[in-house]
C-alpha cells in the first residue's frame, strides 16, 4: 500500500507544470544618430533580429530611447495585439515595451523589433514575421510558458 503512494504522489508531482525558466533578452544598440538608435536582439544568447528606438532625447516620456541598464519585464497581454514585453522600473518611464513596428514612428519610446535594418539603419523590414519568430522562440525559452509570469531580464547595452 505504501508503495502505491508513493508512485500516486510522485506521478502526481511529475504532472505539474515546469516552472517557467528565465528569460534573458539583450540589446545590444550599434548605431545612434539624430534620427534613432538601432541595434541586435537576444534570446538567452540567440540572434533573434534587429531592434529599432527613437533617438536619445533625455529619457523625455514618448520621445526618448530609454537608458542603458538592466530591467526586469513581464510579459503583457493584455494589449490588442495580446503579447508583448513590457519592461519595468524605467527610470521616470512607465509602458516601455517591444513591439511590432518597422518605422520609428512605429513607436512612442518603445522598442521595436524586425528581422534586418534598411541602409539608412533607421527602419526595420519583416517586424511581424521578426516578432513571431521572437515569440515561438521566447516560449521555448520559458518552457513551453508564453503567457505566464516568466521571469525576464532585459540588458540594454550600448549608445544612447
Amino acid at each position: 500500500m505504501k508503495i502505491l503512494l508513493f508512485v500516486a504522489s510522485f506521478l502526481s508531482i511529475a504532472a505539474l507544470p515546469a516552472a517557467a525558466q528565465r528569460v534573458t533578452l539583450k540589446i545590444i544598440r550599434q548605431h545612434s544618430d539624430a534620427n534613432c538608435i538601432s541595434g541586435q536582439i537576444s534570446l538567452n544568447g540567440k540572434i533573434m533580429g534587429y531592434t529599432l528606438e527613437r533617438p536619445w532625447q533625455g529619457n523625455i516620456p514618448l520621445i526618448s530611447s530609454i537608458p542603458v541598464g538592466t530591467y526586469s519585464a513581464f510579459v503583457r497581454t493584455e494589449t490588442k495585439d495580446k503579447w508583448r514585453i513590457e519592461l519595468r522600473d524605467v527610470p521616470k518611464r512607465g509602458n516601455i515595451q517591444l513591439h511590432v513596428g518597422n518605422f520609428v514612428a512605429d513607436s512612442v519610446g518603445c522598442i521595436l523589433i524586425g528581422r534586418n535594418l534598411k541602409g539608412n539603419l533607421c527602419e526595420l523590414t519583416e517586424s511581424q514575421a521578426a516578432f513571431n519568430s521572437f515569440k515561438l522562440e521566447f516560449a521555448k525559452a520559458a518552457g513551453g510558458e508564453p503567457d505566464s509570469d516568466v521571469p525576464v531580464s532585459v540588458i540594454i547595452e550600448g549608445a544612447t
